[in-house]
């Protein structure tokens, strides 16, 4: 894809106060081998009627991830968006890096 393609996105939806604490979507950029969050995209109070579009500029060295953290300390993690050739595992390593969970024992997979 060229720099000027671009995918459009709902932001994360969220349906209390502590529930727009804990969910957001995140662009990981993992260029030189160490991952790192590049922009972290914050749940709107969709509760109060607000809505926001995110523009996501693939590349072949990020992903687009949603999280979300339980009431339970359950992290749960959806690739959104990944290169072609990286496979949804690879893609979950690399947000579990870049998230600090990669010692976490609950995460919820979702790809």
């Amino acid at each position: 894809m060229s720099q000027t393609q671009y995918l459009e996105f709902d932001a994360p939806c969220c349906a209390s106060v502590r529930e727009c604490n804990v969910r957001a979507m995140y662009v990981i950029g993992f260029r030189n081998g160490e991952p790192k969050v590049l922009r972290r995209i914050d749940a709107v109070r969709c509760y109060r009627g607000i809505t926001k579009k995110v523009k996501f500029y693939p590349s072949n060295d990020v992903i687009l991830v949603s999280y979300y953290m339980s009431n339970r300390g359950v992290h749960y993690i959806y690739v959104l968006w990944k290169p072609e050739n990286l496979s949804n595992e690879k893609a979950i390593e690399i947000a579990r890096k870049a998230l600090g969970l990669e010692i976490e024992e609950k995460v919820i997979i979702h790809g």
